[in-house]
């Protein structure tokens, strides 16, 4: 027996930005029962069985965490798919803090929204990859950190496994844990990720125990971490 379609509610403050969710959800079969450019504009009667809301903070919103906050206050037991500026990793964080089931980037729309929203409508959580190491603390362990250092900071698995002592197969095995909790899939994205200050990993690694790093002219040193 075939499912019955999803049922949405679309609020974006652009009324272009709107008639572009709406076009997609509708082509990947996802119901647009409703639209509205502001909160006090959507139909808030329980009569609508809604499936999932999908609020835009495209072009980029300073509100996030209020605007999620209003929508569920609006529309009580309805998950909420948010759709963020790429460039703010911010906005991920103040969605999910506001219980949004679902973020994506303005730019992943098209190929993940429906995705997005069915996934929000059977109770799953689901935001970018790239942000998913955000939602949850960074634990490495004390030889995971030291072979993550060493292999940013451009030793080869050969090289880290002479410094400390161990089996290149224990290097690899460390390294391939510490890609998985990072959410990475090589030593260039991983090095990406840690050229970043404010990332949580970064702190684990190049910073001491008091919190502060430990610095030589503008350069982070490798130290063994907190």
């Amino acid at each position: 027996m075939p499912s019955l379609p999803l049922t949405a509610a679309v609020l974006a403050r652009a009324r272009g930005e709107m008639g572009r969710i709406v076009a997609v959800l509708e082509k990947g079969d996802v119901h647009v029962a409703q639209s509205a450019q502001s909160l006090e504009r959507l139909d808030t009667s329980p009569e609508l069985e809604l499936d999932v809301a999908v609020l835009s903070c495209v072009p980029s919103s300073s509100e996030v965490r209020q605007e999620v906050a209003g929508l569920k206050d609006r529309l009580p037991g309805v998950p909420v798919v948010v759709l963020v500026d790429d460039r703010s990793a911010n906005q991920v964080r103040e969605a999910l803090e506001a219980n949004a089931e679902g973020v994506l980037f303005g730019s992943q729309f098209e190929e993940a929204l429906v995705a997005t929203v069915h996934a929000a409508s059977v109770g799953q959580i689901s935001l970018p990859r790239s942000q998913y190491r955000h939602a949850r603390p960074v634990v490495l362990s004390h030889r995971e950190r030291e072979v993550l250092r060493l292999a940013v900071e451009g030793m080869t698995n050969d090289a880290i496994a002479a410094t400390l002592y161990v089996s290149r197969s224990t290097v690899k095995s460390h390294l391939t844990s510490a890609f998985a909790k990072l959410s990475v899939r090589s030593r260039s994205e991983a090095a990406a990720v840690l050229s970043n200050p404010d990332e949580p990993a970064t702190r684990l690694l190049f910073y001491g125990r008091g919190g502060k790093a430990d610095v030589a002219g503008d350069k982070v040193l490798a130290g063994s971490g907190g």
